[in-house]
């Protein structure tokens, strides 16, 4: 049984955001979602959104560490990192 790093790993590694004017699409293995979204606040180095899917309540953070490299703090304490191989 794969841990839960492996399994967060495989995930991220299968995962595909698209973003097509106010329409944010998830695309994995298992299909894909998609949300109407709004921007709520951004800087230089981050995005945070809300979608109508999740609410205003549950806010998404994107952390653009480098052009490489970003974080996708999913929920607080849940955080999905990619970067371009």
């Amino acid at each position: 049984m794969p841990s839960a790093q492996q399994a967060a790993n495989q995930f991220a590694m299968d995962t595909e955001l698209t973003f097509e004017g106010d329409t944010v699409t998830v695309h994995t293995n298992d299909g894909k979602q998609t949300a109407k979204y709004k921007v709520v606040r951004e800087d230089k180095r981050s995005i945070i959104i809300e979608t109508d899917r999740d609410g205003p309540n549950d806010p998404q953070t994107f952390t653009f560490d480098s052009d490489r490299a970003m974080r996708w703090q999913i929920m607080p304490g849940k955080t999905l990192s990619f970067a371009k191989e």
